[in-house]
C-alpha cells in the first residue's frame, strides 16, 4: 500500500493540489496590491498620508507552495526514471530533500534561466521564508519580498506534469 501510495501519479496529484492553494493564495495577493495601490492614489490626490491597515503578507507562502508544488513534480518524474528510489517500506533518502535544484539534478531536468530564477525565489520560500519567520543566518533572505512568477511556474509545471502524465493514460 505504501508504494502505491507513493506512485509518480500521486505526486502529480499532490502538485495539482498545491497549485490550486496556491492559485487561492494569488487572488488574495492581487487583491492586496490593489487595495494598495488605490490607497497610494487616494493619498496622493488628497495630499493625505493615511496609514493602511493591511492584512499579512502572504507572498512568501504563496512562493512556498508553488515550490512545494514543483517539488512534487520533480520527485514523481524521478520515481518514473527511477522507481527504485520507492520501496514497500521507505522513500529513498535521496527523495528526502527539498532543495528544488538538487532536485531537478536528481530528475535530469533542465532549466532555463527563467526556471532557475523560479526556482531560486521558490526555493527560499520552500527551505525556510515560507515556514520560518527569520532565517537561519542573518541576511539569509534575498528573495522575501519578491513574487513568483506565475507565468514561468505555469510553463514549469506544464513542461514537468507532461512527464508524468503518461502514468495515468
Amino acid at each position: 500500500m505504501f508504494k502505491l501510495s507513493g506512485s509518480p501519479v500521486v505526486w502529480r496529484h499532490k502538485a495539482d493540489e498545491l497549485k490550486h492553494a496556491a492559485e487561492v493564495l494569488r487572488i488574495e495577493i492581487d487583491r492586496s496590491f490593489k487595495e494598495a495601490n488605490e490607497h497610494i492614489e487616494r493619498n496622493q490626490k488628497s495630499g493625505k498620508q493615511e496609514i493602511l491597515i493591511s492584512k499579512p503578507i502572504i507572498i512568501s507562502t504563496y512562493n512556498m507552495l508553488l515550490g512545494f508544488s514543483i517539488e512534487n513534480l520533480f520527485k514523481g518524474i524521478v520515481l518514473v526514471k527511477n522507481p527504485e528510489h520507492l520501496t514497500d517500506e521507505k522513500l529513498s533518502d535521496k527523495l528526502k530533500i527539498h532543495d528544488l535544484f538538487a532536485l531537478a539534478d536528481l530528475a535530469q531536468i533542465n532549466l532555463t534561466d527563467k526556471e532557475k530564477t523560479f526556482c531560486n525565489i521558490a526555493n527560499e520560500a520552500v527551505l525556510s521564508s515560507g515556514r520560518y519567520p527569520i532565517p537561519l543566518k542573518a541576511n539569509a533572505y534575498t528573495n522575501i519580498h519578491h513574487l513568483c512568477d506565475k507565468d514561468i511556474f505555469e510553463a514549469l509545471f506544464i513542461k514537468l506534469r507532461s512527464q508524468i502524465k503518461w502514468y495515468l493514460d
